[in-house]
């Protein structure tokens, strides 16, 4: 039978994958966040697949007011400092 994560009840085929799942429901485990929506990632690279779904920058859609976000300009924000940056290799070398 399939194996249900209580927080969320997505299903998985086995427990490693249910581990590696629940691992991602820790706050402190997903310390990249998007700068153009709220989701967050365990891991720098997941980060920025998920940002090549966001329109480009010329059509992203302004920051709600008042809500700290990075520009559509520099979406690559930090997750320890919070500096922002235009493209994905000047964020990973900023990090090292």
């Amino acid at each position: 039978s399939p194996h249900r994560c209580p927080t969320c009840g997505k299903t998985f085929k086995n427990t490693s994958g249910l581990a590696r799942h629940r691992h991602g429901h820790l706050a402190a485990a997903r310390p990249f966040k998007c700068g153009l929506c709220p989701k967050t990632f365990a891991q720098l690279s997941g980060l920025l697949g998920h940002q090549r779904s966001h329109p480009p920058p010329a059509e992203a859609p302004p920051p709600s007011p008042g809500t700290p976000q990075p520009s559509p300009e520099r979406p690559y924000r930090c997750p320890e400092c919070g500096k922002a940056f235009k493209g994905s290799s000047g964020l990973r070398y900023h990090l090292r």
